[in-house]
């Protein structure tokens, strides 16, 4: 009976030890594995992707052999697929493939002279347009299915590129090259307004467009979309406003436009055909200055003001004065001297840019 119990009791102990052995001495654990679907979050840099899922964001590192099948894109909003891995060397999962579906548009261009760009990736760069943030302002360029993208690995926010352009017929700048920054022997852009060929004259009859504002639209550029298209064209000193001060997205405009001597398009006059301005009233002659950004639902005749103590609706008629401030987009910082009217609501006597 000794025997069978001292028996039982080396079985025991020597289950033990290997129990406490295996916990002490490290294995060899196979790399788990796993594919996620999600979309791009504004985090990413070039060495790691932020992806948000369902079931919360993941942090996936970008390796050197990452392979990136469609997607050099990896802009906030984007709907990626990551088939991914884990390591022994770290916590992180890391990226092996990363899917995406990036399709660029198309145009036609004049590469009889070619322009180079320096600047970094601002929001509002998609597959077929490209933000550049320069000195002074963006500048967007067209990105079509013949822009050589191999000079770069991916498209991140704050990336910095050099761009080789040509004109297009649409009067955009055309991305014939996009890479890393480098020296350029062709012509330098370096500031946006430098660029526009502010104070073009028409010289040549005007041509008319209509359509809706695009959210891309800019103080120097009006990005609209029309039934044959989204063209660009340029805002300058020149462009009568008197009838267009209000650009929000979805406006629907008329334009008349021109070639400058620059082979842009040009304004000469926008006219909002979503609303008119309201008629003036009797003011009660107490001014009162305030200071916010242009908010959604705003018009040719009203302003809903964001201001830190709430939103304010403010009248815009035939008397106000947009001399510091002509042209109002959405969230637009501004001041305004406002009186209140006999129709009891505030107008506005004058508009500044803040």
């Amino acid at each position: 009976m000794k025997k069978v119990f001292s028996r039982a009791l080396g079985v025991l102990l020597t289950t033990v030890l290997i129990t406490i052995c295996a916990m002490i001495v490290p294995v060899e654990s196979e790399a788990a594995t796993g594919t996620f679907i999600g979309t791009v979050s504004e985090k990413t840099t070039i060495d790691v992707l932020y992806l948000i899922t369902k079931g919360g964001t993941m942090e996936i590192k970008i390796d050197a052999n990452t392979n990136l099948e469609n997607c050099k894109f990896l802009l906030p909003g984007y709907k990626l697929e990551c088939t991914c891995y884990t390591t022994d060397s770290d916590e992180y999962w890391h990226a092996a493939n990363i899917k995406g579906n990036s399709t660029p548009g198309s145009a036609a261009v004049d590469t009889s002279q070619l322009y180079s760009v320096t600047g970094t990736i601002a929001k509002g760069t998609n597959e077929g347009n490209l933000v550049l943030k320069l000195s002074d302002g963006t500048l967007q360029i067209k990105i079509d299915p013949t822009t050589d993208c191999s000079g770069v690995r991916m498209f991140i926010l704050g990336r910095q590129l050099q761009v080789i352009a040509a004109k297009g017929t649409d009067g955009s700048l055309h991305a014939q090259s996009i890479s890393d920054t480098s020296s350029s022997a062709y012509t330098v852009i370096t500031s946006v307004n430098g660029f526009q060929g502010s104070g073009q004259s028409a010289s040549t009859p005007t041509s008319v467009a209509v359509g809706k504002v695009d959210s891309a639209t800019t103080a120097s550029t009006l990005v609209l979309n029309t039934t044959g298209g989204q063209m660009q064209v340029k805002i300058d000193s020149n462009v009568d406003l008197s009838q267009g001060h209000v650009l929000m997205p979805e406006t629907v405009v008329s334009v008349e436009y021109y070639k400058g001597t620059d082979n842009y398009l040009h304004t000469g006059l926008i006219v909002n055909s979503s609303a008119k301005q309201a008629a003036p009233t009797t003011l009660d002659g107490n001014s009162v200055t305030v200071s916010g950004t242009v908010g959604e639902g705003s018009s040719e005749s009203t302003i809903y003001l964001q201001t830190s103590g709430g939103t304010m609706q403010i009248r815009l008629d035939t008397a106000t004065d947009y001399t510091n401030c002509p042209l109002l987009l959405k969230g637009k910082s501004v001041t305004m001297a406002i009186q209140r009217g006999a129709d009891e609501y505030y107008h506005a006597i004058s508009v500044a840019a803040k």
